[in-house]
């Protein structure tokens, strides 16, 4: 009886003096409410588990921030080095579809090779290289070994390559701006030898999409789809959109149930016409957007927790910003900041119910 009592009381304490878990579990007790309104209870449960052990990483991610900084350092160095073996792996990927050769997930069509390299979905690669693209790139202005600062170099490069072959809109919208902010950054600062680097890096790409452009692999084509309203992904994209804010109408408050938006979707005529244009109508379709995702699922409540949880995590990483005075450690944090801002951005058009996406958040 003590000894739970004791728990208990701990329990309490962390969860009194920690603002930010406040939040995430005022979001995990919304979450479960609206599942009152799920149409798909299995999967609703999935993915409140889901939920509930990332809350978990987030307390074990706080113990080592507070008690073992060092351990937190290694994680992350071993998250820039997974995230740099699937690059290679994309670029393996590459290769073999130019030599004729498909491995596992690669998706050939008439005017795209898309590299997803070890995930299910090519929409979600992009967001997950960008949890680390920024801050390989600052680790390769100071990296004084030639040799070292060479083979980074050449990396970062890849990691852009991959990218522009996954053809992922939102992808290109998360490193763009990524790109830009950065530079204005280094603008700013009058790091110009720096600057001229990420100039040289867009150029690349630049020359890459001007030279796929003369081929069947059209980058630009794919790019500019995003505003020809014939294009079925494209459509198929407004639809959700469409359907998901009428959804939204329907619960306002607690939302469909967390988990749920497929089924709501699927049973609208919204979702009727929108099977028109996606065929795959026996998939469970996601929201394509973790705000929509958010809005219908758990309505206002969630949409408010949601959000204010990103904004106390960005206020966090402007506020570190602001006091860093060394060099390389503002540039890193600049990095983690510019990582974070592209996935919100990319997540207005692609979901992320992923463990990389909450690890490199919290």
């Amino acid at each position: 009886s003590s000894n739970k009592g004791f728990w208990i009381k701990n329990i309490v304490d962390v969860v009194r003096r920690d603002f930010t878990l406040k939040i995430l579990l005022s979001l995990w007790l919304v979450r479960i409410v609206s599942i009152k309104n799920s149409l798909n209870l299995n999967a609703s449960l999935d993915l409140l588990l889901f939920y509930s052990s990332i809350l978990v990483l987030y307390l074990i991610l706080k113990y080592f921030f507070e008690n073992q900084k060092k351990t937190l350092d290694q994680l992350f160095n071993f998250h820039l080095l997974i995230v740099s073996g699937v690059v290679l792996y994309g670029v393996l990927q590459l290769i073999m579809a130019f030599f004729g050769w498909r491995l596992p997930g690669v998706l050939l069509g008439s005017t795209f090779v898309r590299i997803p390299s070890t995930f299910y979905d090519t929409n979600h690669l992009p967001a997950y290289l960008l949890t680390a693209f920024p801050s390989l790139l600052i680790m390769t202005f100071y990296q004084k070994i030639e040799s070292r600062r060479f083979f980074l170099s050449i990396l970062t490069g890849l990691y852009c390559l991959v990218t522009l072959f996954t053809f992922s809109r939102s992808g290109f919208l998360a490193f763009s701006l990524a790109l830009t902010l950065l530079s204005l950054v280094f603008l700013r600062r009058k790091y110009w030898r720096k600057l001229m680097l990420i100039l040289g890096t867009v150029c690349l790409a630049a020359v890459i999409i001007y030279l796929t452009s003369q081929t069947q692999l059209s980058i630009f084509k794919r790019l500019s789809s995003v505003f020809n309203l014939e294009d079925k992904s494209t459509v198929a994209h407004g639809l959700l959109w469409y359907g998901g804010l009428q959804l939204f109408t329907r619960s306002p408050i607690i939302g469909l149930g967390y988990g749920s938006f497929s089924e709501h979707f699927r049973a609208s005529a919204i979702g009727f016409q929108h099977g028109l244009f996606d065929p795959a109508t026996t998939v469970r379709i996601p929201a394509h957007s973790i705000w929509l995702e958010v809005l219908v699922e758990t309505g206002l409540l969630g949409s408010a927790l949601y959000l204010w949880f990103m904004l106390v995590v960005f206020e966090k990483a402007w506020r570190a910003l602001r006091i860093v005075v060394n060099p390389k450690l503002f540039l890193l944090q600049v990095s983690l900041l510019v990582s974070f801002v592209g996935l919100m951005a990319s997540g207005l058009f692609y979901s992320y119910n992923l463990e990389f996406f909450w690890f490199f958040i919290f």
